[in-house]
């Protein structure tokens, strides 16, 4: 830390373990330049989002580096990212008021283009070490902790690291909490111990499209069809405990492909914006990874429909629908991943949702009948 004064504004170990690697970025690339005036934009690494390097990025105006004086840093951060041509101009202007700029995006394309002239330099931001996770702990929380546990530590999520440390906790009692969580996700994500569909009686018009599906997944593996002839998507709704999860345990048995099982609600609970979507494309690429596989989606209607958005949330739940239809159309299609939505309210989603090659098959009002195979 003799480089850079402690920081008494992030209070948060995952804040100023990614305020470390800013710091540590700047100072490699300035160190190799001349400190002319210019604009820095900062690539997250893989998985990460900018959104999550707000925070941090904004402490670097207030630090003390040795290379630069903290007072002539700038940093700007993308909190309205509809109103395009009202961010350029603001940006424009802000960095008119100090000779070094700081702007973290993801995707240098899709700035404004009166921005694009403006920027000098383009950095990949480094990962977390554990050196910065050791001297995080240590600032923020006054914790001692060591490099070997540190490496350990990292093997989580960030975001569960930083939940599980709290004041008080030994490191011993973090590692802990989060060995227990993984074990429980990984729990929740074996397919549960039910019947396949033909014994499953009730389901109506849901087991005959779930007993195609399976020889069409049989099928689609021997090639004799094409993925674009499996019907992958559908919505099912009912009230609480009518079966909608255990209709998709058991079709995920059927077909004897993976199901990965979240909800809407584990998305948001990640945190903010940028954690849900990060925590909603890693459900689906679990679901790529493990294809031929069945992504069950509960409480998919708190998602919303963009067309009763309103207020201050409406930009954020617009791309929060966004992010889930970019999802399920793929880069790649999504080849091998059959995606089933569980509501209870089917008027809350938003109609983009059930168009063709989406969740274009519904069968609703399973009815209470179903309690009895909980």
């Amino acid at each position: 830390m003799s480089s850079v004064e402690t920081s008494q504004n992030l209070k948060t170990v995952k804040s100023y373990a990614l305020f470390l690697t800013i710091v540590r970025a700047l100072k490699a690339h300035l160190s190799r330049q001349s400190l002319r005036p210019g604009t820095f934009v900062l690539l997250p690494p893989d998985g990460m989002s900018p959104d999550e390097y707000d925070e941090p990025a904004e402490e670097i105006g207030k630090c003390r580096m040795t290379a630069v004086p903290a007072h002539k840093f700038k940093c700007l951060t993308i909190k309205d990212r509809v109103k395009r041509d009202n961010f350029a101009r603001q940006i424009t202007e802000a960095m008119a008021e100090a000779p070094f700029g700081i702007l973290v995006t993801a995707d240098v394309g899709n700035l404004p283009d009166a921005l694009l002239l403006t920027v000098d330099h383009i950095i990949t931001l480094p990962t977390v070490t554990p050196a910065d996770l050791v001297t995080a702990c240590k600032v923020v929380l006054e914790l001692e902790v060591s490099r070997k546990q540190a490496r350990e530590l990292l093997a989580y999520r960030l975001d569960d690291v930083g939940a599980a440390m709290k004041p008080g906790r030994s490191v011993e009692m973090v590692l802990a909490r989060l060995r227990s969580l993984s074990a429980k996700i990984v729990q929740r994500t074996r397919s549960f111990e039910v019947a396949p569909l033909q014994q499953m009686a009730g389901y109506g018009p849901a087991q005959a499209w779930g007993l195609q599906l399976a020889q069409d997944l049989s099928d689609w593996r021997d090639g004799q069809i094409s993925w674009s002839e499996v019907d992958s998507g559908l919505l099912l709704s009912g009230p609480p405990g009518c079966g909608k999860t255990i209709f998709a345990a058991s079709l995920a048995k059927t077909c004897n492909v993976s199901l990965i099982a979240t909800s809407a609600a584990q998305w948001q609970a990640a945190g903010h914006l940028g954690d849900f979507l990060k925590a909603m494309r890693a459900s689906f690429s679990a679901a790529v990874t493990k294809a031929p596989s069945l992504l069950f989606i509960d409480e998919i209607d708190s998602i919303g429909d963009r067309q009763a958005f309103s207020g201050d949330n409406k930009a954020y739940s617009v791309q929060v629908v966004n992010g889930l239809l970019e999802a399920m159309d793929g880069l790649a299609g999504r080849e091998g991943v059959v995606v089933i939505g569980a509501t209870n309210f089917p008027g809350n989603l938003d109609a983009a949702l059930t168009r063709p090659g989406r969740l274009d098959k519904s069968w609703l009002g399973l009815s209470e009948q179903f309690r009895a195979f909980r």
